[in-house]
C-alpha cells in the first residue's frame, strides 16, 4: 500500500466518523411535534404562541369564562367595536356588521360542531381549519387580529355566511 493511501484512508474514516456523529447528534436533538406545531403557529399567526399560554386543546365553553374575557378587554377602555375600528381601519364599519351577524359580537362558541367536524368561535366566528384553538379564539384581540388575517389573504369578507346576510 502506497503512503499516501493509508492517509487518504485514515482521513476518509474521519470524515466518515464525523459525518455519522453529526447526523446521529441531529437525530436525537429533533424537535418533539408540538415544538414544530408552535414554530408553525408562530409564522402563521398575527400572536405570539408565547402571549396564549398552553398549548391546550380544550374548548373553553363556560358563559362565565367567556363574559369575563370580555370584561376584560372592556375594563382596558376598548369596546369590541373600537378594536374592530383599530384593526380593520377603513373596512371597519363592514366587518363590525358581519361580527354583529355572526355573533352579537359575543365571544362565544358556537352551540355545536359543524358537518365537518369542525367548531366556530368568538366574536367573527372563526372556523377552527384555520389552525387557531377555540381557547384563543375566544380572546376577542385575537378572534379580531385572526379575522383580519384571513380578510387580507382573501381580500374579502366572503369566508363569512353573514357576508351574504348583512
Amino acid at each position: 500500500m502506497k503512503p499516501y493511501s493509508k492517509q487518504v484512508l485514515s482521513i476518509s474514516i474521519v470524515l466518515l466518523a464525523f459525518i455519522l456523529g453529526g447526523f446521529i447528534h441531529y437525530k436525537i436533538s429533533l424537535p418533539t411535534w408540538e415544538d414544530q406545531q408552535v414554530k408553525i403557529y408562530n409564522f402563521l399567526s398575527p400572536v405570539p404562541v408565547d402571549a396564549l399560554g398552553n398549548f391546550d386543546q380544550d374548548v373553553l365553553q363556560s358563559e362565565g369564562k367567556q363574559e369575563k374575557e370580555q370584561e376584560e378587554v372592556q375594563a382596558e377602555g376598548k369596546s369590541i367595536e373600537e378594536l374592530i375600528r383599530e384593526v380593520f381601519g377603513d373596512n371597519a364599519d363592514r366587518a363590525i356588521e358581519i361580527a354583529r351577524c355572526e355573533s352579537g359580537l359575543r365571544s362565544v362558541c358556537n352551540d355545536g360542531v359543524n358537518s365537518n367536524g369542525s367548531v366556530d368561535c368568538g366574536i367573527f366566528q372563526i372556523n377552527s381549519i384555520h389552525g387557531v384553538r377555540s381557547k384563543w379564539l375566544l380572546n376577542p384581540d385575537i378572534n379580531i387580529r385572526v379575522a383580519y388575517q384571513i380578510f387580507t389573504e382573501q381580500g374579502n369578507f366572503s369566508a363569512w355566511v353573514c357576508d351574504r346576510k348583512v
